[in-house]
């Protein structure tokens, strides 16, 4: 069957604004790759509604309304939100029916569903899906039940869901390999954004960045801290991240031990940066850490994500120091990245002394054909469908 999807793009999301952080769920972390595909389609020149679900923090949400530019609108949905676990239950129910409501509602044949993957979506998407399943396209960018033991209940359903979509984004090459049947998919690591380039000075020490979440679970910022610890002065680590206040202490604590060991301020703990401010950093900055720990017990959950960092780093000229994952070294840009084997402090110190910033390198050209690759396989997606 050939349909033409020329309408518009329903692009249902965990959004949000920056005067609605207050009342809604956020996520920080999957903003940029929302942006991103919402840039692509309107250089696409598809008209985008973003539909934001995510749910009221507190209390009774009314929703709000609010014009981009010609072709982008931002629409939240009503919800509600109750500290009783039953009453919970009971709204997530109705926020539900609310985005079923507003889809049946608005989407006109010709326009597009596009689905941001989410436990939260698992009622509502599972009827629309029985019933309107070819104007749906479902962006997967976490296999949720493949994650952590609290969502291994889900694994079931989740791929059922997944298996049984007719066009799907996929996060990596693992998660597009285990949907044979799904007859039409793409791939995008993350977001390909092309990023001014400022021409920021390098000067000695070579500098290093971690940039990202702070946790004391993965151990990423403190990992890459405690590398420090097997690299001489020719060296400084620049930490940019956020996380709650006990991370964030004991990563200062952590910081002012290795400097006083090394007797010197080698790691500087910066704060969180973001737009303009957030690419001159980085860009000032020579090799750039992914540094999250995967254990032999953990490793597998690596396959059904994505470091979205490491695009950001390559999008800023940076050369990338990552653990050795199965879905790294199965990704398009593998051979632009640096491997140690294991979350071994010096292990990771080793791979940053081998690198040769002498050597030609632009990651940059890489993003940037990435970008005109997902560009023109997003557009035969909805334009030229044959499922």
């Amino acid at each position: 069957m050939n349909e033409d999807f020329s309408g518009k793009v329903y692009y249902l999301c965990f959004y949000f604004d920056p005067e609605m952080e207050d009342k809604v769920v956020t996520y920080p972390s999957v903003i940029s790759k929302i942006d991103y595909v919402v840039d692509t389609l309107k250089g696409l020149n598809k008209e985008v509604t973003l539909v934001s679900i995510a749910p009221s923090k507190s209390g009774y949400f009314a929703g709000y309304r609010k014009k981009i530019d010609d072709l982008e609108n931002h629409v939240y949905l009503r919800s509600r939100y109750s500290k009783n676990k039953f009453v919970r239950k009971a709204f997530f129910i109705s926020h539900s029916i609310t985005i079923l409501s507003y889809l049946l509602k608005n989407v006109m044949p010709g326009d597009i569903v596009l689905v941001y993957h989410s436990l939260y979506n698992r009622l509502w998407l599972g009827i629309y899906r029985l019933f309107l399943s070819n104007m749906l396209v479902l962006q997967i960018e976490d296999v949720f039940s493949e994650l952590s033991e609290r969502t291994k209940r889900f694994k079931k359903y989740e791929w059922n869901l997944l298996r049984k979509m007719r066009k799907c984004i996929c996060v990596n090459d693992i998660v597009y390999a285990h949907l044979p049947d799904v007859p039409q998919k793409i791939i995008s690591y993350g977001s390909y954004k092309t990023i001014p380039q400022y021409h920021i000075p390098h000067n000695k020490p070579i500098r290093l960045v971690y940039a990202g979440v702070i946790e004391q679970e993965r151990q990423a910022a403190f990992l890459a801290v405690k590398s420090m610890c097997y690299l001489n002065e020719g060296y400084e680590l620049n930490i940019l991240g956020f996380g709650d206040e006990e991370n964030i202490a004991a990563l200062e604590k952590l910081i002012k031990e290795v400097n006083k060991e090394l007797g010197r301020n080698a790691v500087v703990y910066h704060g969180r940066f973001s737009g303009e401010e957030y690419w001159k950093f980085l860009q000032g900055c020579d090799i750039a850490l992914s540094t999250h720990a995967y254990t032999s017990e953990s490793f597998s959950s690596a396959d059904y994500t994505f470091p979205s960092k490491v695009l950001t780093y390559m999008a800023n000229g940076l050369r990338v120091v990552a653990q050795r994952l199965t879905v790294l070294e199965k990704s398009s840009i593998a051979e632009y990245l640096h491997f140690y084997d294991n979350p071994d402090p010096k292990l990771i110190a080793d791979t940053i002394t081998e690198i040769d910033l002498n050597l030609k390198y632009d990651s940059r050209a890489v993003v940037s054909k990435l970008d005109e690759l997902f560009a023109g396989e997003l557009e035969k997606m909805l334009t030229d469908v044959t499922v």
